[in-house]
């Protein structure tokens, strides 16, 4: 049985244009067979975050974490 300790998380960077659509993360992805934009350290997710912020002004960015089971 696990605890909530014991759950691992990530940290997932979505963007949003100005009307609500998704922008893709693709260019920024190393493996174009999975397109989702996660890491295991906020660290890095931060860091990740703050230049996806600037290239894609005015465009929305959120980083959510995600809890997995």
């Amino acid at each position: 049985m696990k605890t909530g300790q014991d759950k691992m998380e990530k940290y997932m960077i979505i963007a949003v244009d100005q009307d609500g659509n998704e922008v893709g993360l693709e260019s920024y992805v190393k493996n174009p067979e999975n397109p989702e934009v996660t890491f295991e350290s906020k660290e890095q997710a931060r860091a990740f975050y703050d230049v996806v912020k600037v290239d894609l002004s005015p465009c929305s960015v959120k980083m959510l974490t995600v809890k997995e089971a």
